[in-house]
């Protein structure tokens, strides 16, 4: 597969960005290669679903997704085609509290948080 052109990168990452703003999500991108690779982060208290997140982001690009696969630390990888062989990968946090989800006290002491 070629690298992702340039132009989906300038035209797709801002849209995406929106759609995750509007789902309670922070987007950002992790790398550039033969895909879009970005990592949506739940950034509100009332964040949508991933798949919400991926609908809206499919509304926005023009894409079509494909079905997801599970990653370390629990993120969900949607494969989202752009066409013309293209695709962005969008890794899903999980949504919740810190409890149950690896953070311990100790941690949480480590990094000054009471």
């Amino acid at each position: 597969m070629k690298p992702i052109a340039i132009h989906y990168l300038t035209r797709t990452l801002p849209a995406v960005q929106e759609a995750g703003k509007s789902c309670g999500y922070a987007v950002a991108l992790r790398e550039v290669g033969r895909n879009l690779d970005l990592i949506a982060v739940p950034w509100t208290e009332n964040a949508k679903s991933g798949a919400e997140l991926v609908d809206a982001v499919c509304q926005a690009v023009s894409g079509h997704s494909l079905p997801p696969g599970r990653r370390l630390h629990g993120r969900v990888c949607w494969p989202i085609h752009l066409g013309c062989g293209s695709f962005l990968e969008l890794s899903v946090l999980p949504r919740g509290e810190c409890e149950g989800m690896g953070v311990t006290e100790d941690d949480m002491a480590q990094a000054g948080i009471a």
